[in-house]
C-alpha cells in the first residue's frame, strides 16, 4: 500500500499539469512529516523543480522570483559562508532546508500566478489539513488507522503522534501545520469575503461559516491531545479573530464560537488557576495542553531546560559573539559547552542571534519591513501573528511551510489590492 502510494505521488509529479502536480505532494506533505523535515515529498518537489527548469528553457522563459527569494537567497549566501567558516554541527541540515524553502517557493511563485490559482493552492492545503487530521484522529478517538499507531506519554497523556510511515514526528510540527493551515484558509477566504462580498450568496456565507466553526472543532480537539501550548495560544486567538471580524450575520454562530471558545480555552485555565480543581478529569481530551499550560510556572522556575532559560543562554551566546554569531547550527552543540545543556533555544529569534550575529538582526528586520505595505489587511493580520508567535517558542527556520505561506499570503494581497503589481 505505501509503496503504491509513493508511485502515485511520483507519476502525480510527473504527468499531471503543473499546478495540481505542486498540490497533490503539497497536501501529501501533512503526512510524510519526518523529523529532519527531508523526506520523499521533498525529493518529489526537486523532481518538480527540474521540470519547472526543463519547460522555461526549453520556451525560452525566466524564472520569476520576488524580494521575498532574494531575501532568502541573500541568508543563504550568508549561511554558507558562516558554516565554511565555524563548521556548525547541524550546519548542512540547515543550509539543506534554507535551499528546499528557496526551491519550493520558487516553484510557487512560478506556478501560481492568478486568483483562480491561488484559490486551488488553497483548495489542496484545505485538503492537507484533512488529511493529517483524519490521521491523527484516527490513532486517537477511532484507533483504526493501518499506517501509524498512537502513543502517549505517562505523565500528561500527551499524544506522541506518528508520521505516515510510522515514524516519531514532534507533536508542536503537525500542531503547527494544522493551526497554521486553519489560519490562512480563514484568512484567504475573510480576504475575498470583504472584497467580494456581493459575489458570495447567504447560503455561500452560512457555509463558509459553518465550515469554520467545524474547523475549529476538530483542529482544538487534536491540538487538545498534542498538548502543543504554542499551537494552543495561536488557535486561541485565531478563533477570537474568527468571532470578530468574519461578518458573522447571525447571533447564534457568533454564540456557538463564544460558548466553545469558553469551553475549551478559558474555562479549564480559570478554573485551574482559581485553585478550584488541581487537574482535568484524566478523560477531558485537553488536559494534556490545559495541565502543561499550568504547570509551565514551576517548569520556568526549577527546571534547567525552561524556555526562558535556554532563550537567556542564547542571548549570552549572541553577547559572545555580537558579529558574527557562533556560527550556522552550532547552537546546540555550544551551549553544551557554556552551560551544560546541549539544546537550542526553541525561539528562532534568539537562534539567529546567536548563530547569525548581525546577519541575523538584518534578516529579521528586513522580513518585517518587507510586511509593511500589508499591515492593513486581516489576512496579514493572521498569518503575521501565527507565525510570529510560534517563532518565539520554536525554530521554524528548519520548516518550508511557514514561509510559503507567507509567500502566498504576499502574492494573495498583491493581486487582490494592487500591491506591488
Amino acid at each position: 500500500m505505501f509503496v503504491l502510494i509513493i508511485i502515485g505521488l511520483l507519476f502525480a509529479v510527473l504527468l499531471l499539469p503543473m499546478r495540481h502536480a505542486f498540490g497533490v505532494n503539497l497536501a501529501a506533505t501533512f503526512l510524510f512529516i519526518v523529523p529532519n523535515g527531508f523526506d520523499i515529498t521533498t525529493y518529489l518537489f526537486l523532481l518538480l523543480f527540474v521540470r519547472l527548469l526543463v519547460l522555461k528553457v526549453s520556451t525560452r522563459q525566466k524564472i520569476k522570483y520576488d524580494k521575498f527569494i532574494i531575501l532568502f537567497v541573500i541568508f543563504l549566501f550568508f549561511s554558507i559562508l558562516s558554516y565554511l567558516l565555524f563548521q556548525g554541527e547541524y550546519g548542512v541540515q540547515y543550509l539543506r532546508r534554507f535551499s528546499m524553502t528557496i526551491i519550493i517557493i520558487l516553484l510557487f511563485v512560478n506556478i501560481f500566478k492568478s486568483i483562480d490559482d491561488l484559490k486551488l493552492f488553497i483548495n489542496y492545503f484545505l485538503a492537507g489539513i484533512l488529511l493529517l487530521s483524519i490521521h491523527l484522529l484516527t490513532q486517537t478517538l477511532i484507533p483504526i488507522n493501518p499506517f501509524a499507531e498512537a502513543v502517549f506519554t505517562a505523565r500528561e497523556g500527551r499524544l506522541m503522534p506518528r508520521g505516515f510511515t510510522n515514524q516519531y514526528v514532534n507533536p508542536n510540527n503537525m500542531g503547527s501545520l494544522l493551526v497554521w493551515g486553519f489560519g490562512l484558509v480563514l484568512g484567504f477566504y475573510n480576504l475575498f469575503y470583504s472584497r467580494y462580498f456581493v459575489t458570495y450568496s447567504n447560503k455561500q456565507k452560512f457555509r463558509i461559516q459553518v465550515l469554520a466553526i467545524a474547523f475549529l472543532i476538530n483542529i482544538s480537539i487534536i491540538i487538545g491531545m498534542l498538548g502543543s501550548r504554542a499551537n494552543f495560544i495561536v488557535l486561541l486567538i485565531i478563533a477570537i479573530i474568527l468571532l470578530f471580524k468574519l461578518n458573522l450575520k447571525k447571533k447564534s454562530i457568533k454564540i456557538i464560537i463564544t460558548g466553545y471558545l469558553f469551553y475549551v480555552f478559558i474555562g479549564p485555565v480559570l478554573l485551574n488557576s482559581m485553585s478550584q480543581i488541581s487537574r482535568l478529569a484524566p478523560n477531558n481530551i485537553f488536559a494534556p495542553v490545559v495541565n502543561r499550560l499550568i504547570d509551565s510556572e514551576d517548569e520556568i522556575e526549577n527546571s534547567s531546560y525552561s524556555r526562558n532559560r535556554l532563550a537567556s543562554n542564547g542571548i549570552s551566546l549572541f553577547l559572545q559573539s555580537p558579529i558574527l554569531g557562533i556560527g550556522i547550527g552550532n547552537e546546540a552543540n555550544i551551549m553544551g559547552k557554556n552551560f551544560e545543556i546541549s539544546k537550542v533555544s526553541h525561539n528562532t529569534y534568539v537562534s539567529l542571534l546567536s548563530e547569525m550575529g548581525v546577519i541575523g538582526i538584518l534578516f529579521l528586520i528586513a522580513i518585517i519591513f518587507s510586511w509593511i505595505p500589508y499591515f492593513k489587511t486581516n489576512l496579514a493580520i493572521i498569518i503575521i501573528f501565527m507565525i510570529g508567535t510560534y517563532a518565539t517558542f520554536h525554530n521554524i527556520m528548519l520548516m518550508s511551510i511557514p514561509w510559503l505561506i507567507m509567500s502566498f499570503t504576499k502574492r494573495s494581497l498583491d493581486l487582490v489590492l494592487n500591491i506591488n503589481e
